[in-house]
C-alpha cells in the first residue's frame, strides 16, 4: 500500500485574482486482497480488483475513487459494511477527471460472502458492466438504505437467483441508469420498497421470470414492473397503484396453491399492460388460473389491457375460484374471460369490457347465475357465450345489459329463472333440455319481456331446435311474457312435452315454425293469453 499525492487547484477570483491551493491524499489499493477486519476512512483509490475476503468497514465521509475497469469483489466470508451519514455520505465514484458511465465495473457479492453486507448513505457513481453496478449472486445477503446510484452504464442492481436476500431496502435512488433499475427473479422482488427515480433509460424493475414459491406482496414501487412469464405457486398480493408491464407473449400462470390478489382502489388501480410503446391487443397472453390454485384469486379495481390469446385474457380452469370486481378488460384479442367448466365465482360486480375482439365472457352454463350486469363498448360479439353444460344449481340469469348466446344445455335438479328483459340468442341446432327435477322459468313482465331468438345475423325459421321437457322434470316450468322465434327446427315445434310433463304459458308469443305448430308431445299445457298449435 502506498500514498499518492494529487493536487487540486481551486481558483477564486477576488479583486486582483488571488488563488487557494488544496492538497488531497489518497491511499492506493492495487489488486489488493483484504483477509481480516479492516476499517477505511479518508480517501482511497482502487486499481484492478479489490478482493474482500474479510470484513471491510467504511466510515462516513470516506471518498473512494475507482480506476478504469476496477471492481470490488466480496467473497469467502468477506463483507463490506459501508455506513455513512445523511450529512456525510460515503462516495464511491470514478477516478477520472472527466468521468463517464461505465468507467469502473461495480460491486459483486458472491454466495460465499458473509451475510452482513450493508450500504447505507452511500453514493455510487459511474459504474456498470454486464453484471450491473451491484451484482448479488444467489444466496447472498445485503442491506441497502439511503443508497444513491447515479450515471450507471447498464442495470443498477441485479438480484441473480431466487434466494438473493435484501432484508433492508429503503430510500434507494436511481438517476441516469442505462438499463433497468433493478433486475431480479420473481421470488426476490417482494423485498423491495418504493424507490426514487430520475431520467432513467428503462425506468422499470425487471422481473426476469421464475416463480412465486412463498407468500409475497409486490409493493407499489413508484415505477412500473416489467414482467416475464410468471409462475405463481403461492399467493401473490399486488398493492394499489402498482403498474405491471408484461413482456411480449408472457403469461401469469397460477397453480399449486398459488393465487393472484390485486388490491387496487378507485383512485389507485392495479394495471397490467403491454411493454410496447405502441401497444396492441394480444401483445401478452394473459392469466391462466388452474384448479390447483388456492381459493384466494381476486381482481379488485384492476385494468387488464392489450392482452389475449386463444384462451382469453383470463382463463379459468374447471374447479378454480375467483372474485372479480371493478375490473376493466381493454383491447383484448379473442375473448376476455373464459370459464372452462364449472368454477366458483365468489363475486362479479361492476366489470367493464372495451375493444374486445370476440365475446366479453365465455362460460359454462352453471356459472351464469353468479354473473352481474357489465359495462361494455365496441365488442366483436356483443353477447355472453354460454358454451353448453349442465345447470345443476338453482339460480337466476340476470339481465347483463347485453344478450346471452346459448348452446345446448341441460337443466337438472335445479330451477333456472331467466330475469325480465333478458335476450337469449340460441346457437344453431341448439336445445334446452329439462329433466330429473329440473325447471325453467322465463320470468318476463309486460314492460320487459324475455326474448328467445336465433343467434344468426340473418335469422330464419328453424335456426335452433326447441325446449324439451321430460316427464322426470318438476312441474314448475313456466314461460311468462316471452317472445320465442326462429326455432322449431327439429320437427317437434318450439316445445316438446313428454307424457307426464307440465308447463305454464302466460302471454307468450311464438314466431313461425317449420311445420306450422308450436307444441308437441303428450304433456299438459296450462295457458293464458297464449296462442299455439299442437303438432300432430
Amino acid at each position: 500500500m502506498k500514498k499518492l499525492f494529487l493536487f487540486a487547484f481551486l481558483f477564486t477570483f477576488l479583486g486582483c485574482g488571488s488563488k487557494d491551493e488544496k492538497e488531497i491524499t489518497f491511499t492506493i489499493h492495487n489488486s489488493e486482497t483484504i483477509t481480516q477486519a479492516t476499517t477505511w476512512s479518508g480517501n482511497h483509490k482502487i486499481q484492478g480488483t479489490l478482493m474482500v475476503n474479510g470484513q471491510l468497514n467504511i466510515d462516513a465521509c470516506t471518498l473512494i475513487h475507482m480506476d478504469t475497469d476496477s471492481l470490488i469483489h466480496i467473497s469467502d466470508g468477506g463483507s463490506v459494511v459501508a455506513v455513512g451519514r445523511e450529512n456525510c455520505p460515503i462516495e464511491i465514484t470514478s477516478a477520472k477527471e472527466i468521468p463517464a458511465v461505465g468507467d469502473w465495473r461495480g460491486v459483486e457479492i458472491n454466495s460465499s460472502a458473509s451475510n452482513n453486507n450493508e450500504f447505507t448513505w452511500v453514493n455510487l457513481k459511474y459504474a456498470g458492466s454486464d453484471y450491473g453496478a451491484f451484482w448479488l449472486e444467489d444466496n447472498t445477503t445485503v442491506k441497502f438504505s439511503n443508497l444513491s446510484l447515479e450515471n450507471i452504464k447498464l442495470i443498477g442492481i441485479i438480484l441473480n437467483g431466487d434466494n438473493s436476500r435484501v432484508p433492508t431496502f429503503s430510500n434507494v435512488k436511481f438517476k441516469n441508469i442505462g438499463s433497468y433499475l433493478i433486475s431480479g427473479r420473481a421470488d426476490t422482488i417482494k423485498q423491495l420498497n418504493p424507490i426514487v427515480s430520475e431520467n432513467n433509460l428503462k425506468n422499470y424493475v425487471h422481473v426476469s421470470g421464475g416463480g412465486i414459491n412463498a407468500i409475497a406482496t409486490w409493493k407499489n414501487l413508484s415505477v412500473p414492473y416489467l414482467v416475464e412469464t410468471l409462475h405463481v405457486k403461492e399467493p401473490l398480493t399486488i398493492e394499489a397503484g402498482t403498474v405491471l408491464n408484461m413482456k411480449n407473449d408472457s403469461a401469469i400462470q397460477v397453480y399449486d396453491s398459488g393465487a393472484i390478489i390485486t388490491q387496487g382502489t378507485a383512485v389507485a388501480p392495479v394495471i397490467f399492460d403491454s411493454e410496447k410503446s405502441t401497444p396492441e391487443a394480444g401483445d401478452w397472453s394473459g392469466f391462466e388460473i388452474q384448479a390447483t390454485s388456492s381459493n384466494q384469486n381476486s381482481f379488485q379495481y384492476t385494468y387488464i389491457k392489450n392482452v389475449g390469446n386463444y384462451y382469453g385474457a383470463l382463463w379459468l380452469e374447471e374447479g378454480s375460484e375467483i372474485s372479480i370486481s371493478n375490473t376493466v378488460f381493454e383491447n383484448v384479442k379473442e375473448n376476455a374471460i373464459t370459464m372452462s367448466g364449472v368454477i366458483k365465482v365468489k363475486s362479479f360486480e361492476n366489470n367493464s369490457f372495451k375493444n374486445v375482439e370476440k365475446h366479453p365472457i365465455v362460460t359454462h352454463a352453471n356459472n351464469v347465475k353468479d354473473l352481474r350486469p357489465i359495462i361494455h363498448e365496441n365488442l366483436g360479439k356483443e353477447r355472453v357465450l354460454i358454451d353448453g353444460g349442465d345447470v345443476t344449481n338453482t339460480g337466476t340469469w340476470l339481465n347483463l345489459a347485453l344478450p346471452y348466446e346459448l348452446k345446448t344445455i341441460h337443466i337438472t335438479e335445479s330451477t333456472l329463472t331467466v330475469e325480465e328483459g333478458v335476450e337469449i340468442q340460441m346457437a344453431p341446432e341448439s336445445s334446452v333440455r329439462i329433466f330429473d327435477n329440473g325447471a325453467l322459468i322465463l320470468n318476463g313482465t309486460t314492460e320487459n319481456r324475455v326474448t328467445v331468438k336465433s343467434s344468426k345475423s340473418a335469422p330464419a325459421v328453424g335456426d335452433w331446435c326447441n325446449f324439451e321437457i321430460s316427464a322426470s322434470a318438476s312441474n314448475n316450468s313456466a314461460f311468462k311474457n316471452a317472445d320465442i322465434m326462429h326455432g322449431a327446427g327439429c320437427g317437434y315445434g318450439y316445445i316438446w312435452l313428454e307424457d307426464g310433463a307440465t308447463i305454464e304459458l302466460e302471454n307468450v308469443t311464438f314466431g313461425e315454425s317449420q311445420n306450422s305448430c308450436e307444441v308437441s308431445g303428450d304433456g299438459d299445457v296450462n295457458s293464458t293469453n297464449t296462442t299455439y298449435e299442437v303438432c300432430e
